[in-house]
């Protein structure tokens, strides 16, 4: 249970990430490329969660981000995710925008 909700808030961490970064121009897959760093604080029910780490976007559609995680005070580093994701063409690129 714990892992499943950092990966949940990883992947949302990621699409935040991604459409921050590109709020002023036309998106596509490739527009998206780059490394950016994100993180974390709050709960997982009643326990602390931190996490800190970076996301790669390859400008293809696959993404992948590598991070530390603190759960009620147990580290584990080097934990790693993959994922694909899709921009819906939009004439801007917006925090709106739809990742798949």
């Amino acid at each position: 249970m714990k892992k499943t909700s950092a990966t949940l808030i990883v992947l949302a961490t990621l699409m935040m990430v991604a459409s921050a970064a590109y709020a002023q121009s036309e998106c596509t897959n490739a527009t998206l490329k780059g490394s950016y760093g994100f993180n974390f604080n709050g709960t997982t029910g009643t326990l602390p969660l931190s996490i800190v780490g970076v996301a790669n976007f390859e400008g293809d559609g696959n993404a992948s981000a590598t991070y530390t995680i603190s759960s009620n005070g147990t580290v584990n580093t080097g934990a790693h995710i993959t994922q694909e994701y899709k921009e819906q063409r939009r004439s801007l690129c917006d925090p709106r925008s739809k990742y798949s």
